[in-house]
């Protein structure tokens, strides 16, 4: 889960940096005092580009948390694996057979 959330986080700061440059992005590019269309021209462009950073950003933060998710994985699953095995394994002679099955079903200690 915190894998998810440093990435949630992460994306969520990208956003929140496009957005500010896209506020503070005025419409006089060039600095001369008038709005013409070269500088909309230009503001579009600069947007353009900064969206694109950002969606490579978010798509870079999106595929290192799939690697990070799948490294994870085999070992959670072998914890949990351990963890119903030790519950299951009733008798704890490190094997899980069909008495301990029926022991676990049933609440009870086998013979």
């Amino acid at each position: 889960m915190e894998i998810i959330t440093a990435t949630i986080a992460a994306i969520v700061a990208i956003l929140g940096g496009l957005f500010y440059k896209l506020r503070n992005t005025g419409p006089d590019v060039n600095g001369d005092g008038k709005i013409n269309l070269e500088d909309a021209k230009a503001a579009v462009s600069k947007l353009k580009t900064e969206a694109s950073v950002a969606a490579t950003a978010v798509k870079s933060e999106v595929s290192n948390a799939k690697t990070a998710l799948k490294s994870e994985a085999p070992n959670k699953i072998a914890k949990v694996t351990e963890k119903a095995k030790s519950v299951a394994d009733v008798n704890k002679d490190g094997k899980v057979d069909l008495a301990d099955v029926v022991a676990v079903a049933t609440k009870r200690k086998k013979k």
